[in-house]
């Protein structure tokens, strides 16, 4: 007999209520089987749907048991929002209002948005649904699923053929399970006219109390009551209460099912260690893990809430801005399908965190303008410091830039900088009061610099890099420090300590690497100026995917000292050694800084050589001769495809209508093919064993992309080394003929112009050939990119030299890329496309001047259409 009536803070109905349903009154204990009175008495609340399955003696409990295993994300293939998605298409279809009300506030949380949940809510017709531009591939794909399916009982061909494109067949399947099981429910509930629940009185609170209790891991207890208050910015207490439709079931049910009378009571009381069940956190999150479970996990767990601490409270989206795949566990292996097409570039201006003010302290200068602000006491450099620290805190809860928020110690030196200009009428420097962020590897004193590796974590600098204190020195102020791919050995931004790093222009699009957490947060305006490293192409790369500017110098312009490598201090020396240097949202602003930074490097850097930067007119206001550009169209490997190749072709064609400007065709020297194998043995010249040592002390694998790239082998022998250089010494020399017109030394060209990359912003984890980019380093030669255009749909139609001969393997997965059945082109639209410039060794004024010229003659262009 059920004689026990649930605690008064979590019942939803009186005792000593019977509403009937359907003439099956659920409050009415006497029949209820004593097994299902004890699984109601373990649920810390009430709801209808539990009660009214209680009613089936023996039922009861294995229904609850298949809702678990749906439920748990680790038995589960398919994203809590795909899973979200089919049961609010179904429930919408069919009416079913109890489960819909049940299931939104979870899809809410996890970031659908209102505009897509109430579209479901009101039934709309695919074509309605597909009409609004706001749903991805997959989930268009996922909505027929579910349209087919209720309308017909089946699906076409044509469906699954396009489902097997986008998904996995356990994730097809598994589609097809949570349909069915919601369907049952949704037909028990409309059938027998289910009540929605009543709201539960300080719910909330319960709940904190309930997750927390006799809880000792602070980090279980703050994640629990971030989560509550995330619910809280969303939804109402009632559809508060609706989530947690789904916490006992996950965490009660499988305790109760194998436990006696008196230790399911003891059930009641136990707190839930997490918020597993909606999908909410990860084991990864809490303090579930099994003393098993590998090293690395427990650091990345530390190291991550150590993270979400330095997000101030007041500086928190709701959670219906955040889109979906955000929500998911920071390391899981997320790939493009995992998040939607979209764009989170407007979420600042439509967050209404950031005041009038901040918004055009954030957007209205270039780096010029809001220095000269600063000098002039019209903007504090406090006020601009902080304004831009929490558009940076913006920018990382859509895109998981930032690895070290450094806000407080920011705004703290940015009040120094104001009491000094008050008190002595002079600027710190000439880059006073600028908010500027560096890449992970820079060490800062007392701040990690783990570069994705959780065997660095907790291992706080004692000391600044040398670029950190001359930027200190100038008067930077920095704010943060960005997210980079494991090691800083990937082209994309993904580690198992931070996540992975998203396009802030396409979450689906990669960010690059490994300069990725830089590129999302500049580009997102939330620094001026980014620092990030290259040694294969980390700074132009991200720069390429996010449509900035970005400059590898060559080497001694900025110092690199002090960097984290993950490798032995000084084998840079000896094999490839990479630069530092910044992206930013202009050229002019790429020149402010560096017209600061090259001239003073060499007191601040052991590596830096006596330079000049000049700060005249462009060259091409003050030339006496032909300003001549080269065009190299390919490196000799892999062929850019037609988006690539036409606008290296437009960008020649708008130089050649520029006055004082020659173009030239560049014949692809021989050499340049074998650049990108020199610098591949050279970078990996300790046989990768220092990556895998610190990976194997933590038991942390290798991210995906890397495993089939990276194997432990011997070390280059001193031989190996000379050998290795030697070549490289042949082809710089034989590349200097790249360098003159038709053989000629006396008519030298200025710059080359080529791709960044023989391909589009790729999906994410499919960038291919960095040759492009790799080459250069290689060479010592200066390096930048420009942003021309976005992508158009009339880049789409074109296949243009794709009949050519396939130059080799990577040749054949770049044209993958562009032709392969795995790829719809429609991914790339609107997304960036970029050109390299390049000019010869320690030519790196030229470079700039060269990259005012190009980019002078693109914008001019862009003017006249």
């Amino acid at each position: 007999m059920m004689t026990q009536t649930p605690e008064p803070a979590l019942a939803s109905q009186p005792a000593t209520s019977h509403p009937l349903i359907h003439g099956i009154d659920i409050y009415n204990p006497d029949p209820v089987h004593e097994r299902n009175a004890e699984l109601l008495r373990a649920f810390p609340i009430d709801r209808n749907v539990f009660r009214l399955f209680a009613r089936s003696s023996g039922l009861f409990p294995p229904i609850l048991d298949t809702l678990n295993a749906l439920l748990d994300g680790k038995t589960r293939t398919i994203q809590i929002l795909d899973y979200q998605l089919v049961v609010l298409r179904m429930t919408g279809l069919v009416g079913a209002e109890y489960l819909f009300g049940i299931n939104e506030p979870v899809s809410r949380v996890h970031g659908m948005g209102d505009e897509r949940i109430e579209a479901l809510r009101k039934g709309l017709k695919s074509e309605e649904l597909f009409a609004m531009g706001i749903w991805s591939e997959r989930q268009q794909c996922i909505i027929t699923l579910v349209d087919e399916s209720v309308a017909t009982w089946t699906n076409t061909e044509e469906t699954v053929a396009w489902a097997k494109t986008l998904m996995t067949d356990d994730e097809i399947v598994e589609v097809f399970i949570v349909l069915g099981f919601y369907s049952m429910i949704a037909r028990i509930t409309r059938g027998l006219r289910v009540q929605k629940d009543k709201p539960i009185p300080h719910l909330n609170q319960s709940i904190v109390e309930k997750i927390t209790k006799n809880s000792n891991d602070l980090q279980t207890q703050v994640h629990a009551r971030r989560t509550v208050r995330k619910m809280l910015d969303v939804s109402s207490e009632s559809n508060i209460a609706a989530l947690f439709f789904f916490i006992p079931v996950h965490h009660y049910m499988p305790i109760v099912l194998r436990s006696s009378t008196a230790r399911a009571r003891n059930a009641q009381l136990a707190p839930a260690p997490s918020l597993l069940s909606a999908g909410l956190l990860s084991t990864h999150a809490t303090g579930m893990a099994q003393s098993s479970e590998p090293a690395y996990l427990e650091v990345a767990r530390r190291k991550q809430a150590q993270l979400d601490s330095g997000i101030p409270t007041e500086w928190r989206l709701p959670a219906g801005l955040i889109p979906a795949g955000m929500f998911s566990p920071p390391i899981a292996d997320t790939r493009s399908h995992a998040y939607p097409r979209v764009s989170v570039m407007d979420i600042p201006r439509r967050s209404s965190l950031l005041t009038p003010k901040e918004l055009g302290i954030t957007e209205d200068w270039d780096v010029r303008g809001l220095l000269a602000q600063m000098r002039q006491g019209t903007l504090s450099a406090e006020d601009v410091v902080r304004a831009f620290s929490k558009r940076a805190a913006i920018a990382h809860q859509v895109t998981r830039c930032l690895t070290e928020p450094l806000f407080p110690s920011a705004i703290q030196r940015a009040q120094q900088l104001d009491s000094i200009l008050q008190r002595t009428g002079k600027p710190v420097g000439p880059l006073h009061g600028l908010p500027v962020s560096v890449k992970d590897c820079f060490r800062i004193k007392g701040v990690d610099s783990c570069i994705g590796l959780t065997a660095l974590a907790f291992k706080p600098s004692t000391s600044h890099a040398r670029l950190v204190t001359m930027l200190l020195s100038l008067g930077a102020v920095i704010i943060a420090k960005t997210n980079v791919s494991q090691g800083m050995a990937a082209p994309d931004s993904y580690n198992h300590v931070f996540g992975r790093t998203l396009n802030p222009l396409n979450h689906q699009l990669t960010v690059g690497g490994s300069s990725g957490g830089e590129a999302a947060l500049v580009a997102m305006r939330g620094s001026m100026v980014g620092f990030g490293t290259d040694i294969g192409g980390s700074i132009r790369v991200p720069a390429m995917c996010t449509g900035l500017y970005g400059f590898k110098p060559s080497v001694g312009r900025i110092p690199f000292g002090g960097v984290v490598t993950g490798q032995p201090p000084g084998l840079g020396r000896v094999s490839l050694q990479g630069v530092a240097g910044p992206l930013a949202r202009s050229v002019a602003d790429l020149g402010t800084v560096l017209d600061a930074i090259v001239p003073i490097a060499e007191r601040f850097g052991e590596d830096c050589i006596p330079a000049q930067w000049e700060s005249e007119s462009p060259v091409s206001e003050r030339q006496t001769r032909e300003f001549t550009v080269g065009v190299l169209r390919t490196d000799g490997l892999v062929t850019p495809l037609p988006p690539v190749a036409r606008v290296l072709d437009e960008v020649a064609e708008s130089l050649r209508r520029t006055p004082g400007v020659r173009v030239v065709d560049v014949p692809v020297p021989p050499g340049l093919s074998k650049c990108q194998g020199i610098a591949g043995r050279l970078m990996s010249a300790d046989g990768g064993g220092s990556l895998l040592d610190l990976l194997q002390s933590t038991s942390e694998p290798l991210i995906p992309w890397l495993q089939k790239r990276i194997k432990r082998r011997e070390a280059l022998t001193l031989e190996q080394l000379v050998h290795l250089q030697e070549q490289r010494s042949d082809v710089e020399k034989e590349l200097l003929g790249m360098w003159t017109v038709d053989g000629d030394c006396t008519r030298r060209i200025d710059a080359i112009i080529t791709p960044v990359a023989p391909h589009p912003v790729p999906e994410i984890d499919r960038f291919n050939a960095i040759g492009y980019t790799a080459s250069f380093v290689l060479l010592d030669y200066p390096a930048g990119t420009i942003p021309v255009r976005n992508l158009t749909e009339s880049d789409l139609d074109s296949d243009q030299g794709m009949n050519s001969p396939e130059l080799g393997s990577w040749d054949r997965v770049n044209r993958d890329l562009w032709q392969g059945q795995s790829v719809d082109r429609r991914v790339y639209l609107d997304s960036p496309l970029s050109i390299q410039v390049v000019t010869p060794k320690q030519h790196d004024y030229e470079l700039f001047q060269a990259m005012e010229i190009i980019d002078r003659a693109i914008q001019s262009q862009k003017g006249a259409t």
